[in-house]
């Protein structure tokens, strides 16, 4: 088969959530405001020290109705400044839970191998140690398909739901799949929960090695908490055919848009 070069990039894909930004306000009626209530008006205000605070106290006070949502919320933050071992301790919390059901158990078993796979590609990468966490908004809007890797291939990786065809036809089927799963697992209330009332776009890059596993996962964007939630729908996408190069199968870089848009 004829070499080729290929830009590895996908389309950008939008994910929308509801703009309902709330205020913290003093009143002057006497109200029990729970440190549940608290952790999420503070988070929604992009305070997110005072939130992690609040969160800490109603763990403390055992409060059993949120205590799975509480624990994620606590992994969810812990994992995205990078504190991976308090992240894992609050994702096993959840995960070890005997609740009829929750929520957060699926996403938290998933953040959670997550974390795990990043130490080992850390280690594995040592250039990956000084990674930006965040990015500001000229920074990311600079980068475009110029920027982006590509890499000479035969064959481009494929999920094993599209069928054998052209390298053309495999990357418009590899996009698709990718935008369906991302519309179908990305939370649209990560703005909401988080403070962010913009329009934000994320770039997530990765690799497909040799035996179809999705390596070193990374993300670009203004927000961390924007950031970890597209890598971790990015993170559960299956298990792909290798792309192959001269008769080998061979890595294969990607790279996904993701802009978070929420409605007016």
């Amino acid at each position: 088969m004829k070499k080729q070069l290929f830009f590895i990039t996908l389309f950008a894909i939008a994910l929308s959530g509801c703009k309902s930004k709330s205020n913290i306000s003093n009143t002057t009626g006497v109200v029990a405001v729970t440190n549940y209530e608290n952790a999420k008006r503070y988070l929604a205000n992009a305070q997110y020290d005072q939130g992690l605070d609040a969160i800490e106290k109603a763990i403390d006070e055992n409060e059993r109705t949120h205590l799975d949502e509480l624990y994620f919320l606590k992994g969810f933050i812990l994992h995205a400044y990078g504190e991976t071992t308090d992240a894992r301790l609050a994702y096993q919390q959840v995960i070890d839970m005997e609740k009829a059901y929750s929520p957060y158990k699926t996403k938290a078993l998933q953040l959670l191998e997550l974390n795990i796979k990043e130490e080992k590609w850390r280690k594995e990468n040592e250039q990956n140690k000084d990674e930006k966490e965040t990015f500001s908004k000229e920074e990311v809007e600079k980068m475009d398909a110029k920027t982006l890797p590509f890499q000479p291939v035969d064959e481009l990786p494929r999920f094993t739901s599209c069928p054998e065809a052209t390298n053309m036809e495999v990357k418009k089927c590899f996009n698709e799949v990718i935008r369906d799963h991302l519309v179908a697992n990305y939370n649209s209330e990560i703005g909401n929960i988080f403070g962010i009332y913009e329009k934000v776009r994320t770039y997530i890059s990765f690799k497909v090695d040799i035996d179809g596993q999705l390596i070193d996962l990374q993300g670009r964007s203004q927000s961390r908490f924007l950031t970890l939630e597209a890598k971790r729908v990015i993170f559960t996408l299956p298990k792909m055919l290798p792309g192959r190069a001269d008769g080998k199968n061979v890595k294969v870089p990607f790279a996904v848009p993701v802009t978070y848009a929420p409605i007016e």
